[in-house]
Order: C-alpha cells, then structure tokens, then sequence
C-alpha cells in the first residue's frame, strides 16, 4: 500500500485550520461573529481550491 503523502499533508493542514478555527470561538465575541459558519465557509472554500488543485493536476497528467 503506497501512502499518499500530498493528501494527508492537505487534510492535516485542514484539520488544523479548522481547529484553529473552532478555538477562535473563545477570542471572538460570538455575537458579532458566528464561528460555526466562518468554519463551514472556510471548510467550502478550501475543498474548492482542493478540487481545482486536483482537478489541473489531472488535466496535466
């Protein structure tokens, strides 16, 4: 079985983002910002540049 290590280096870097994110929870004032959609729009926008990422490799390959 070959690991792919391109792929787990991504989904570490969005499982830190995203607990990062979470955590922010305590900084901000939760009635100004809601952290639950800021992370669910982070988490749509990273999965769209992983797409785009993936999908130019492909068109490469």
């Amino acid at each position: 079985m070959r690991l792919n290590l391109e792929k787990i280096y991504e989904r570490k870097k969005l499982e830190t983002l995203n607990s990062a994110l979470l955590e922010m929870d305590d900084i901000l004032d939760p009635e100004k910002i809601d952290i639950v959609e800021l992370v669910e729009s982070v988490q749509m926008k990273l999965a769209e540049c992983c797409r785009q990422k993936r999908d130019r490799k492909n068109a490469n390959d």
